[in-house]
């Protein structure tokens, strides 16, 4: 509507473009059915912040001489977000300038390219002639301002040029005003051309710079607000909406663009939402439809961990302070396995399991499960600094770490899935942590495990210890510092 209103208010408006900032066209404005494609030059000087201007030429889909401008549209931060295009009637304003400063005397008045392209006349008998060959043109471009005297028929006459600067932005060479005049009414008329000339080059100058003021701020309106809402919502704000209505094409893609805004907020708070219960891989996966009902065999690596003596602190305590404790507890706990990359199988009143090597096809999950156990004891460390100075008893945990092949999937209902693992590993798991309190210990990992990370961590061998439902013993080493830790203290 508001291009329409800019071509109502000046005629010489023929098309008017409108892009985003990946220069793709949102829509189109033309006073006829006349169209001409867009000056893909132009266009990328505006998404530079630059106003292009071209050469004037003749449009074959106009059937006139026009130009072609292009106007950056800035944000509040004067940053470039889209740009406005509009070829424009050059020689009609130029004819309509020419007559408008006529005067009694025998006189005529053109504007030439370097080329010798005639663009504008004021008698309009000269458009399709050309100065190619004139002697006038060699000299117009010889020197910026000069007259001559030049024969044509019976008429002497006298030529007046003055070079004028081109405004195109690629342009180089300058435009030729040319005038002619009787050389016996010359003398009455110097002053007066003089006037002309100047006059000329000021209207063409100032017509060039409204127009690219002008329009870039009455048309672009609109699109600056939906392009400074594309940028809050590119920076994470989904609270964004547009208030443009209007059955245009503008008041649609405000529609379009609340909807899709609104799209994004749910998708992001469902996902938030998959967070405060699953890892955010899981999750992520649940979300894209790569988890299936099912399972598969893998190599993974477990861990156990528990509060000791939990039943015993948590009756000298209301049921409000236990959940406090363990909400602060799980807080670093969980932080410590994503950390390393695990995944949060559940929690087990006190306890929590967790898995590496569950969702990815890294052989590396060994070592990352035992740095996690070294994380939660010094992350346990700085829990009981809090407790102690609120005057509260410190906790004491226990970490039981095994690797083995084990069944991971999607396991459950169709109504109701938990993503776990299943096997014997995860019960020899439980008992390793459960050997912590018989052996002293707090972090403890199986054979198997020791063979995966070899001599990366200061291991010690503790007894082989009888497990509850084994029947053989389970072989266990305390890990108590990563070797590399040790070097770097060193």
């Amino acid at each position: 509507n508001e291009l329409t209103a800019v071509q109502k208010w000046n005629h010489r408006s023929l098309q008017f473009n409108v892009f985003d900032s990946n220069a793709t066209l949102l829509l189109t404005s033309a006073r006829t059915d006349a169209r001409e494609e867009h000056n893909r030059v132009g266009v990328a000087f505006a998404l530079e912040g630059k106003t292009f201007i071209s050469e004037p030429y003749f449009s074959p889909a106009f059937g006139r001489n026009i130009l072609y401008i292009a106007v950056p549209v800035l944000n509040e931060q004067s940053k470039p977000v889209g740009a406005v295009s509009m070829r424009y009637d050059i020689q009609e304003e130029l004819h309509e300038t020419f007559a408008a400063h006529a005067s009694d005397v025998s006189t005529n008045t053109i504007l030439a390219s370097a080329d010798g392209t005639i663009l504008a006349d004021r008698d309009r008998d000269q458009l399709t002639q050309t100065l190619r060959d004139s002697p006038i043109l060699t000299a117009a471009l010889a020197t910026p301002t000069g007259t001559t005297l030049l024969q044509r028929g019976e008429n002497e006459l006298l030529v007046g040029w003055r070079q004028s600067t081109n405004p195109a932005t690629l342009g180089g060479k300058p435009l030729l005003l040319i005038s002619e005049i009787s050389y016996d009414e010359v003398m009455a008329e110097v002053t007066l051309l003089r006037a002309k000339l100047m006059i000329g080059g000021a209207v063409m100058a100032g017509v060039w710079l409204l127009l690219a003021g002008g329009v870039a701020s009455s048309v672009t309106r609109p699109l600056r607000t939906l392009l400074s809402a594309a940028a809050k919502v590119r920076d994470g704000d989904l609270t964004t909406q547009v208030q443009l209505s209007g059955r245009d094409e503008i008041g649609q893609f405000a529609k379009a663009f609340n909807e899709m805004v609104h799209g994004l907020a749910e998708r992001d708070r469902v996902k938030q939402l998959f967070g405060r219960y699953l890892t955010t891989q899981v999750s992520e996966k649940i979300l894209k439809g790569d988890v299936n009902i099912g399972g598969q065999r893998k190599r993974v690596t477990i861990l156990f961990a528990d509060i000791r003596d939990f039943t015993t602190i948590s009756e000298k305590l209301a049921p409000e302070q236990v959940v406090d404790m363990l909400n602060e507890y799980f807080t670093e706990m969980v932080d410590a396995v994503f950390e390393y990359g695990g995944v949060l199988d559940k929690f087990i009143g006190d306890g929590m399991m967790a898995v590496f090597g569950s969702i990815d096809d890294s052989t590396d999950h060994a070592r990352r499960a035992v740095q996690c156990g070294l994380r939660m004891k010094a992350r346990l460390a700085k829990i009981n600094g809090d407790r102690e100075s609120r005057g509260e008893p410190a906790i004491c945990i226990g970490i039981g770490i095994h690797t083995d092949e084990v069944v991971v999937g999607n396991i459950g209902s169709r109504k109701r899935l938990e993503y776990t693992v299943i096997g014997d590993g995860v019960n020899t798991c439980a008992r390793v942590e459960a050997m912590n309190k018989q052996l002293g210990t707090t972090l403890l990992i199986t054979e198997q495990t020791q063979r995966e990370v070899g001599e990366e961590f200061m291991a010690n061998a503790k007894p082989e210890v009888p497990a509850k439902g084994k029947s053989k013993p389970v072989r266990v080493y305390e890990v108590t510092s990563a070797r590399t830790a040790l070097r770097a203290a060193a």
